[in-house]
């Protein structure tokens, strides 16, 4: 199965793996075709990759804030048309745990950005019944 790569161009296949100094063209799907390289030795790509184009982007920002043994994450995405969503996540140390800031950065950081993914799929399922008319079911 193809892998996709976001990023680059639409449609323009990329063969990951060794290619000789000249690729023919028309051998059929790149996972099936055997080479021989430079002294002898054959191989086979073994993966074929699909480079997609970026259609739109979105910028996120996320903010942590410490008090005590209690981490906060603040998650902001701002989509291509202007559109902006926050979301939290939070994590409380164990009092007898020691002090470890990055765990806890972690683990708020992980729930702010399933707090948003859950936003995301309601906002989407908003959009769709919009264009629908009718009930959209979205799960995670």
């Amino acid at each position: 199965m193809p892998v996709l790569a976001p990023g680059l161009l639409r449609g323009r296949r990329v063969v990951r793996g060794l290619l000789p100094d000249r690729r023919r063209r028309g051998d059929g799907p790149a996972d099936q075709v055997d080479r021989t390289a430079r002294g002898g030795a054959s191989w086979k790509v073994t993966q074929e990759v699909i480079v997609m184009e970026t259609i739109v982007g979105c910028d996120i920002q996320m903010e942590f804030r410490e008090i005590g043994p209690l981490t906060e994450a603040v998650v902001r995405l701002r989509m291509h048309d202007g559109t902006e969503m926050l979301a939290q996540g939070r994590a409380n140390r164990n009092p007898d745990d020691p002090a470890q800031p990055r765990v806890g950065e972690e683990i708020a950081a992980a729930r702010a950005l399933s707090n948003l993914a859950h936003r995301l799929i309601g906002k989407a399922g908003g959009d769709i019944e919009e264009v629908t008319h009718s009930k959209a079911h979205l799960v995670m």
